[in-house]
């Protein structure tokens, strides 16, 4: 741009006389100034717009990573709770079973039952209502 404004300048000065050069050249180096600048937007547009094209991926990539994460730990954490409630039910089945198996005397095998009732109970939220079934028997 500059080499086009000596240019220009040179021919101004050596041909002061000719208003047709003059002409020519200014229109040269206005078109070269407005090829120059449409250029440089042209670039400052495009890297702009792939900044925030990188951007906007990073972002979305990093959400669905969380999101993923957050559902794998929430399904390992049911599938434990599960598995924990499972195996409560089975050592209540268990002890449940072993107390009506072992020959006891009434007192004993009683308590053993009404222990048994009231961690079911308790397992199940229901307020005791199995221990007075027990009772009742």
């Amino acid at each position: 741009m500059l080499i086009a404004l000596e240019a220009a300048t040179v021919v101004f000065y050596c041909s002061s006389n000719n208003v047709e050069v003059v002409v020519v050249v200014v229109v040269v180096v206005v078109v070269v100034v407005v090829v120059v600048v449409v250029v440089v937007v042209v670039v400052v547009v495009v890297m702009v717009v792939v900044v925030v094209v990188v951007v906007v991926v990073v972002v979305v990539v990093v959400v669905v990573v969380v999101v993923v994460v957050v559902v794998v730990v929430v399904v390992v954490v049911v599938v434990v709770l599960v598995v924990v409630a499972a195996a409560a039910v089975v050592v209540v089945v268990v002890v449940v079973v072993v107390a009506e198996a072992v020959t006891l005397d009434g007192d004993r095998r009683r308590a053993i039952l009404i222990a048994t009732a009231a961690a079911i109970d308790e397992g199940r939220g229901r307020g005791g209502c199995f221990i007075q079934k027990v009772e009742e028997k």
